[in-house]
């Protein structure tokens, strides 16, 4: 499986969100920070340390990409039906086969174990349990960033 490999992270000045594909540890061009992201070709910009957080390869379902330290709303529906030809389930939409909801979790994507995960009650699972061809899944899951640790941390005692 081929993802792209990048990450996000808060600056240390102005604490705005920057993206970067290429890390650095220590002092660039005489300033000295933990963490620095490169921005643009040759603009560095230092991050604060604990807000990094990688992208999963995931989006959700409003095409928003998935970070390491997001929180995610994933509410699990029952499938009415199921069949293991994929040209007769092209026939139908998602919310065609979507039935009743069965549970709602809200819970923060962590790096653990040499993956993603989400931990609900009384469960660790990978993340990519949530996503992928949902016409064939049972249950059908539906997943939304709704913020950050960062940003939103009244969402994790949700």
């Amino acid at each position: 499986m081929k993802r792209q490999i990048k990450f996000r992270g808060k600056r240390v000045n102005g604490g705005e969100w920057v993206e970067s594909m290429t890390i650095s540890h220590g002092t660039i061009k005489r300033k000295s920070h933990d963490i620095f992201f490169e921005t643009g070709e040759n603009v560095w910009v230092g991050v604060i340390p604990e807000t990094v957080g990688q992208f999963t390869g995931l989006v959700d379902k409003n095409g928003k990409e998935v970070y390491e330290g997001d929180i995610l709303r994933a509410k699990e529906f029952e499938n009415d039906f199921m069949h293991e030809d994929d040209d007769f389930l092209d026939t139908f939409t998602l919310d065609e086969l979507r039935g009743d909801l069965k549970k709602e979790y809200v819970s923060q994507v962590r790096f653990e174990d040499g993956g993603f995960i989400l931990e609900i009650p009384d469960c660790i699972i990978s993340l990519c349990a949530f996503f992928g061809n949902m016409k064939k899944s049972r249950p059908i899951f539906e997943c939304e960033v709704i913020g950050n640790i960062h940003d939103n941390p009244e969402l994790k005692e949700e």
